[in-house]
């Protein structure tokens, strides 16, 4: 889990909450075969 794991202790809850919304953008794009020129979602 993001917010409990020992490897984001140093996050703050911001960043946190910044890379869990990213996370979740980047596997809608997968989800819907969105890629960029360089073939990266």
């Amino acid at each position: 889990m993001l917010i409990k794991d020992r490897r984001f202790k140093g996050l703050s809850s911001d960043e946190k909450l910044l890379y869990g919304l990213m996370l979740g953008r980047m596997s809608l794009s997968m989800k819907n075969g969105w890629f960029d020129d360089e073939n990266k979602t």
